[in-house]
């Protein structure tokens, strides 16, 4: 009997105790669920990714192409952080810079959806227009395509002010490696000497001088010089509604009709092939001001 009553007492012991553990294990998971700070806190402690950060090496600087690299902009470009846990969106790196592709204009979520698959690699991008003349001075959009795309990017300007593309270049260009065509836009052997000086782009975006000639001579001659999956891309398309830039509401010469005019020719069951190089364009997607055309 004496046996068997320590055993009891020994029994509802050890119940009370699996008891009073029970309780405060239950009071600990409500103190995690209901104090955001203690949850959000442990989390991220236990979950966070370790940040990796990447310096470029001499071999990976030697495969940017340009014609006037220093060591200066190699080091400049190395402090770029191209395997950051947390890739800088196109808005944000914009911003930053106060471009007005994202200020004035809204053209971010269409860059960040047709830009984002090219950020870390050896792109080749054209942009047409420094941005000289503009209030905010020239090269926000270089220090933009540099800072989002990364240290690989091989990044080209056409800009018709040759004084000030020198200038800027001088004291700010060389340091985001970039490199410089002189001319109009409208100008068939300007555009030739680019695309022999350059083969083929990945992306070429035209925010030139806006006037319905040079956007849609640009088009007809550099379009063919995309590759395959490529894209190109044509801002500011509110001038086909100016009438200083040669635009207006139906008028058959507008970069909108001719864009129009695009539609017709790729499709299929159209009669409508008056446009040659619209052969080349798998698909077009068009938002405010701004089109896109990926080629085939």
């Amino acid at each position: 009997m004496e046996s068997e009553s320590s055993n009891g007492y020994t029994t509802n012991f050890i119940r009370v105790i699996v008891v009073l553990f029970s309780f405060i294990g239950a009071f600990a998971v409500g103190v995690f669920v209901a104090n955001p700070h203690y949850s959000t806190h442990i989390y991220r402690t236990l979950c966070r990714t370790p940040t990796i950060s990447s310096v470029l090496s001499p071999s990976n600087a030697r495969r940017i192409n340009t014609n006037n690299s220093t060591q200066q902009s190699i080091l400049n470009l190395s402090r770029i952080n191209t395997t950051s846990s947390v890739q800088q969106s196109f808005l944000n790196v914009s911003l930053t810079y106060k471009t007005d592709k994202v200020t004035t204009h809204h053209y971010d979520i269409l860059y960040e959806k047709y830009l984002s698959k090219y950020v870390g690699s050896n792109v080749i991008l054209l942009e047409i227009g420094l941005g000289c003349g503009m209030p905010y001075g020239p090269g926000a959009s270089a220090y933009v395509w540099r800072y989002y795309l990364g240290p690989l990017a091989n990044i080209y300007f056409l800009e018709f002010d040759r004084r000030c593309g020198e200038e800027w270049y001088k004291s700010h260009g060389h340091k985001v490696n970039v490199t410089m065509f002189y001319g109009s836009q409208d100008d068939i052997t300007v555009l030739n000497n680019v695309k022999s000086a350059q083969g083929y782009f990945d992306v070429i975006v035209d925010d030139g001088g806006h006037s319905m000639n040079q956007q849609i001579t640009s088009f007809v001659q550099l379009l063919p010089k995309v590759k395959s999956g490529g894209i190109y891309v044509i801002e500011d398309l509110l001038t086909s509604y100016i009438s200083t830039y040669g635009g207006g509401y139906l008028r058959n010469s507008t970069t909108i009709e001719f864009i129009k005019k695009i539609i017709e020719n790729i499709q299929t069951a159209s009669p409508e092939k008056s446009i040659q190089v619209a052969k080349r364009i798998r698909s077009l997607e068009i938002g405010d001001e701004i089109c896109f055309f990926t080629v085939k």
